[in-house]
């Protein structure tokens, strides 16, 4: 059987909170969960906008940039400039 999808706001709403929690606590735990997250807001039946889509993409190869045990502190510009991109994009 199927589960069904939560509502896309719910994963949205989520989302907010996991991001939340990790820029408090910096847990590798919900890097994990964020971009799961993302890939379910993607593929939601209800992800209607290709904003919201494009969006989610981005964001998630940012927090693969986060993910990435390799990432140095001089390379915290690169995620700095990748997750302003995603502001950017938005507004």
């Amino acid at each position: 059987m199927k589960t069904p999808n939560p509502e896309l706001d719910t994963l949205i709403a989520s989302l907010f909170y996991l991001m939340t929690r990790y820029a408090m606590n910096n847990d590798p735990q919900l890097i994990e969960a964020i971009t799961k997250h993302l890939q379910m807001v993607q593929n939601h039946p209800d992800a209607n906008s290709s904003i919201l889509n494009k969006t989610c993409q981005r964001l998630e190869k940012s927090w693969g940039l986060v993910a990435d045990k390799s990432i140095t502190k001089n390379s915290d510009s690169e995620i700095n400039h990748s997750f302003s991109d995603n502001y950017n994009y938005i507004h």
